[in-house]
């Protein structure tokens, strides 16, 4: 639940929004063993018959098969300051050679959740692919599931997707957003059936957009943070469940917000870094594991106004501090309740965190780096092994974006689109369930 697509510019303090055409992450591994649920000119890769960078194959020699944990607590985001963004079997099977890379228009975002993926070109016409059960993809829920991208038709002028856990949003070049899939996410304030076509949301001047798990928010150009869905842990302002967009109190200008599972985190423009929400891991920085209702200061960031973005997702948080790569919480290294640097995190450009593995874009050359648990491939390097350090995944050296939902991972590079880790529910978009180890070219319609 950027950089990103949509982020903010602030001359003489003032949030502008800024579209970038076209054109980040922690170090340290995770245990997978937990079954719950996060600009350098872009040029493309050469690709080789299986569609994949020509430095690296497109698939693996070998997958597995997998229905997906489908378990919420998985997905995140990152944001540089003004920007916001969005988080089974085990039968062994052969994988056969795909190519499905074509070339097309440079593509501007990818946003991943625990059910579902969408993306969205420079043409600003999004697509959905995965599991369909509450119309996420928009399409009737009697189609359950879709294993390749497919054309959202009624929006055609985007520049930015989140997706949570059954629902998808798509922010306009004009500052409105979309809403598909359950209804109670599409803000009208009511208990409705699922939303089949994508409906305009009562928001306006929306800079930028993000969403996990059950819970999204949008920031608009003067920096106020509007967020709605599950309330159990106090990370939205109201009653349990908020369906209408509400204003979070208690916080001055916004200059960027991350989605969490089930926690928040925002970049003030005054300085600080602030969390609030489900406490559990040490996710909120505070030096415990409490909830908290009201956004509470990052332990130890003090005001800074030297932030360079922040990332949410799983059960860990983290933040670049100078290019200094800061994390905390649980799922990916062993960052405990207060933010710790992280070994090669440096000058972070985007970081994107799962459940257990989290990938960065570091440096002018948007270095793809990944690293923590790698079950499903979740880190993209032709195995499961996890691993300590930053890896590049297979033939992907570079990426002008980077999104992870639970154990599935997507990038862009230019006009090409590539995703791996877990496929249970079709979320990789390459027309099977297969596992993916290595990143493997999606074709858009």
């Amino acid at each position: 639940m950027p950089l990103t697509i949509a982020s903010l510019s602030r001359p003489n303090g003032v949030l502008s929004l800024l579209l970038l055409l076209p054109g980040a992450a922690m170090g340290c591994s995770g245990d997978d063993s937990a079954s719950g649920t996060g600009s350098a000119e872009a040029t493309s890769t050469a690709t080789s018959s299986t569609g994949a960078p020509a430095t690296g194959p497109a698939t693996s020699d070998a997958g597995t098969t997998s229905e997906g944990t489908g378990d919420p607590d998985t997905t995140g985001s990152t944001s540089a300051p003004g920007t916001t963004t969005s988080s089974g079997g085990d039968e062994t099977t052969t994988t056969e050679d795909t190519d499905t890379g074509v070339e097309g228009p440079p593509l501007l975002d990818v946003n991943v959740s625990v059910t579902h993926t969408c993306a969205v070109d420079a043409e600003g016409l999004v697509y959905c692919w995965g599991y369909n059960a509450l119309s996420q993809l928009a399409l009737p829920d009697s189609e359950i599931e879709r294993l390749s991208p497919t054309w959202v038709e009624a929006v055609s002028d985007a520049v930015q997707v989140a997706v949570g856990d059954g629902f998808s949003l798509a922010l306009t070049a004009e500052g409105r957003v979309y809403c598909w899939g359950r209804g109670d996410m599409c803000g009208n304030g009511v208990p409705s059936p699922n939303v089949i076509e994508p409906q305009l949301m009562e928001l306006e001047g929306i800079a930028t957009i993000g969403a996990a798990r059950v819970n999204a928010c949008a920031l608009n150009t003067s920096g106020a943070l509007y967020c709605w869905g599950e309330n159990g842990n106090g990370q939205v302002t109201g009653p349990t469940f908020v369906q209408t967009p509400t204003v979070v109190a208690g916080l001055s200008t916004v200059a960027s917000v991350a989605v969490g599972s089930a926690h928040l985190c925002v970049d003030l423009e005054a300085g600080g870094v602030f969390c609030w929400g489900y406490g559990q891991a040490g996710r909120l920085g505070t030096g415990n594991e409490g909830d908290q209702a009201e956004p509470a200061a990052v332990s130890g960031l003090g005001a800074t106004t030297e932030t360079d973005l922040i990332a949410a997702g799983g059960t860990a948080s983290c933040a670049s501090i100078a290019g200094q790569g800061l994390c905390w919480g649980g799922g990916v290294g062993e960052f405990e309740f207060n933010p710790e640097p992280v070994k090669g995190l440096l000058d972070a450009r985007r970081v994107a965190i799962g459940w257990s593995a989290a990938c960065a874009l570091l440096g002018d050359g948007q270095n793809l780096r990944c690293w923590g648990g790698n079950s499903h491939g979740t880190l993209g390097t032709g195995d499961e092994e996890s691993s300590d350090e930053l890896v590049s995944p297979v033939g992907l050296e570079r990426a002008d974006v980077v999104d992870l939902g639970e154990l599935t991972t997507c990038a862009i590079q230019g006009d090409s689109l590539y995703c791996w880790g877990d496929n249970g529910l079709g979320k990789v978009g390459d027309g099977t369930k297969i596992n993916r180890l290595v990143p493997t070219q999606i074709s858009l319609p």
